[in-house]
């Protein structure tokens, strides 16, 4: 069954992006999925995904957010109680959120022995290669799992052996080649017809793309700052066509919003990145870019070096 709760609004989305998930687990069987695999065993095809660069975000000084996402309060307890220092510890995250549950492969620094400890201590157990224990979020069960050295799998769902399906790659098609940038959202075809649904300001962006088959935004460096890119699949030229119309109709708006009650973009806030955004069309491609400054990631606790 669906979750009935629309995933995420347009600016939600958007903000999320740039937030550094301290959400995370890991990953070890007999059998160890090989590290550069990873996203293509992640369920797909209604999920949204999400990929972070710890590494990297690490080396830019911009790695210092907690998860804004409720749903990965399971993640933030689990992180606390057992020292894992996303700071310091995380070099990959991945996520595939959805259908009220969430798997995750994370790749790091982990202490195994208490990762155990912190099972049995909130009334779990740890049988053959699985933990298992409660989740914070009422009807929901943790399971995780290691996948050799320095990879965590782990799974937050009402089946409790949720993180077997990790191992198991799916029979559906891959999900689509990812963007190089260091942190990624893939939203799926369900997610973009969310729309109807969301708040009317993020409405008018994520109705523009709502026909794409899936869409990716993402976020890395540009020049002396940062840029978000959409990149969105349109089914045909003229739904791109469209697509990009609209985006750059649901900006002036906006923008106009803004002059009427005579205020100005703020950069340290989403009206100083929404309102700055380009579109064009490359063949059924829907692309985007909206540049990023310093301040707005500052806002947000997310720059600033690991100290």
């Amino acid at each position: 069954m669906k979750d009935p709760r629309p995933p995420w609004h347009f600016a939600a989305i958007f903000a999320a992006l740039l937030v550094v998930c301290a959400g995370v687990f890991i990953i070890v069987s007999r059998r160890p999925v090989p590290a550069a695999r990873l996203v293509q065993y992640l369920p797909f095809g209604d999920r949204v995904l999400i990929s972070i660069d710890g590494l990297a975000l690490r080396k830019a000084g911009l790695i210092k957010a907690v998860p804004s996402v409720a749903e990965e309060a399971d993640y933030r307890d689990f992180v606390q109680s057992t020292g894992f220092n996303y700071q310091r510890h995380l070099d990959h995250l991945y996520l595939s959120v959805g259908n009220n549950e969430t798997h995750a492969w994370v790749v790091g620094r982990f202490d195994w022995k208490r990762l155990q400890a912190y099972a049995k201590s909130h009334g779990g157990d740890c049988r053959s290669v699985v933990c298992r224990l409660d989740s914070p979020t009422p009807g929901r069960k943790i399971s995780f799992r290691r996948n050799g050295s320095g990879i965590l799998a782990l799974a937050s769902s009402a089946n409790p052996d949720a993180v077997q399906r990790l191992f198991t790659k799916p029979a559906t098609a891959p999900p689509p080649e990812p963007p190089p940038q260091p942190v990624w959202f893939l939203l799926p075809h369900a997610t973009l017809q969310t729309a109807a649904s969301m708040p009317d300001g993020s409405r008018m962006f994520l109705s523009a793309i709502s026909t794409a088959s899936h869409a990716f935004i993402a976020i890395g460096a540009k020049e002396n700052g940062f840029q978000a890119t959409l990149d969105a699949l349109a089914p045909n030229d003229q739904e791109a066509q469209q697509a990009v119309r609209e985006l750059q109709a649901a900006t002036t708006v906006l923008n106009r919003m803004l002059a009427r009650e005579k205020q100005t973009p703020n950069p340290r806030d989403l009206s100083g990145v929404l309102t700055r955004g380009e579109f064009s069309q490359q063949g059924v491609h829907i692309k985007g870019a909206w540049p990023i400054e310093r301040s707005f990631l500052e806002s947000i606790n997310l720059a600033g070096s690991d100290k």
